[in-house]
């Protein structure tokens, strides 16, 4: 982006962050303004598009009260049920304990709005680390295949339909190293050893390397360990492992792999070593930064990713769902251990159901009985050091949503609240697709692994 482009972003931001409580009100009223006749509003005996009948006519919901509704859209219903845009894709979200997935409905308007904070996520980075500029990006990005409803709608989930329109850009190089066809393989392990030999081939320019989740970035760096006798093949003759079997892949990956035994060399010669501390700033020389999710049940990966690095700075820059976008880490220099979020004023209407975790935590907050309206606050109302559960207001259909997250309050940024992220309650397991509480998982493997049965410990 241009510099001025930049500023300009920044300036909105800060203006909205002033005077939260007036963004928060003026958008909740958009919202009810623009979706005022959609079926689930007229149910809840809306009468007025205010913030006053709002809160005494919409009741706070989990996914099982919307569950039917969402049944009717995968099935082909096209009424307007929760907003008025046409529902244009579903996005999945993380598997749940059930072990099920959620659906969530995706007007096509929102992917574009949903654009404008990874714009501002990038001027905030910028702003911290003008030195990116000058340098290339190593971003491990993918898709999965899609899947469609008995109606025709495309389900996937948000990475996926966020970095297939990134894929389509015309300034797509900007983002990362790796060509399109490489990210658009949905072939996890045949994309990373692409895009790791991609990364590579340019890292002497490599300045910031990541992927959106620590747990994945963790999975990535570890496969080098395995791969790394082939990449270095691959560099020195120049020839794609016979491996990668993606067609697509190998025409564009001959077009830009060339021989060249002296990286092979020196490649090979930091994989050689007896310990793998520091690997990353071994392989890219020149790397400033680590970009990732290293928050809730993420930080468990802080210190493996230390080791692989030797301590480079890890960003963990939004904080983002399949259900909306959220906010910003405005200080991303900060200890990784450290790391608050700033919710955007202008993303969601957010509300605050106060949670005690001293006493019954789970019972309290899984049982319908609990709720009390009358306790939730809004966003400036929250107290530093309380903790909450988050519900969500947004364009796309969502009213009050209890989103499962628990949040606590941190400070301000300017006049807005400012969050540690603690959990997403009642999400056991889910990789590479959204936060998730893998920790007593995570674990027994390492256990399993250092004990012996079948794992690697490099030290």
């Amino acid at each position: 982006m241009e510099e001025q482009i930049e500023e300009s972003l920044l300036h909105v931001l800060d203006q909205e962050t002033r005077d939260p409580t007036k963004v928060q009100e003026e958008l909740l009223c958009r919202i009810l303004r623009d979706n005022f006749h959609a079926e689930y509003l007229r149910r809840c005996g809306l009468t007025a598009a205010t913030k006053k009948a709002f809160k005494e006519c919409v009741p706070i919901v989990e996914y099982e009260d919307m569950k039917p509704d969402i049944e009717r859209i995968a099935t082909g219903d096209k009424s307007p049920i929760f907003c008025a845009e046409p529902v244009a894709e579903l996005l999945i979200s993380s598997g749940t304990s059930s072990g099920l997935h959620k659906l969530y409905p995706k007007p096509a308007y929102h992917q574009e709005d949903n654009q404008r904070y990874i714009y501002m996520a990038s001027a905030i980075l910028n702003k911290h680390f003008p030195y990116l500029n000058k340098g290339k990006s190593l971003d491990f990005l993918y898709v999965r295949e899609p899947g469609t409803t008995p109606c025709g709608l495309i389900t996937q989930t948000a990475l996926t339909s966020y970095n297939q329109r990134l894929t389509a850009r015309n300034d797509f190089s900007n983002f990362t190293i790796s060509p399109r066809e490489v990210v658009l393989c949905t072939d996890f392990v045949q994309s990373t050893y692409c895009q790791l030999l991609c990364g590579l081939m340019e890292s002497s320019e490599v300045i910031d390397l990541g992927t959106f989740f620590a747990s994945t970035f963790v999975r990535i760096i570890r496969s080098i360990e395995d791969c790394w006798p082939d990449i270095c093949e691959d560099l020195e003759t120049g020839q794609l492992n016979k491996k990668v079997t993606n067609l697509s892949v190998r025409t564009v990956m001959s077009t830009v792999l060339r021989p060249n035994p002296e990286l092979a060399s020196r490649v090979r010669a930091e994989c050689c070593k007896n310990s793998w501390r520091g690997i990353i700033k071994r392989l890219w020389p020149k790397i400033r930064v680590i970009k990732t999710v290293v928050t809730g049940s993420m930080k468990q990966y802080i210190p493996t990713i230390d080791f692989y690095s030797d301590g480079i700075q890890i960003i963990s820059m939004t904080y983002n769902s399949s259900e909306t976008f959220l906010g910003f880490n405005m200080n991303p220099v900060c200890s990784p251990w450290e790391i608050t979020y700033m919710l955007a004023p202008s993303a969601a209407y957010f509300e605050f159901l106060p949670v005690d975790r001293s006493s019954d935590f789970m019972e309290q907050l899984n049982s319908e009985s609990c709720i009390d309206s009358r306790a939730v606050v809004d966003l400036t109302d929250v107290q530093v050091g309380k903790e909450y559960e988050l519900l969500v207001t947004t364009y796309t259909g969502l009213y009050r949503y209890r989103m499962g997250d628990i949040l606590k309050v941190a400070g301000h940024y300017n006049a807005a609240p400012t969050f540690f992220f603690v959990c997403r309650q009642n999400v056991l397991l889910s990789i590479d697709s959204d936060k998730t509480d893998e920790t007593d998982l995570h674990n027994a493997v390492t256990l399993r692994n250092l004990l012996g049965a079948g794992g690697r410990h490099r030290g």
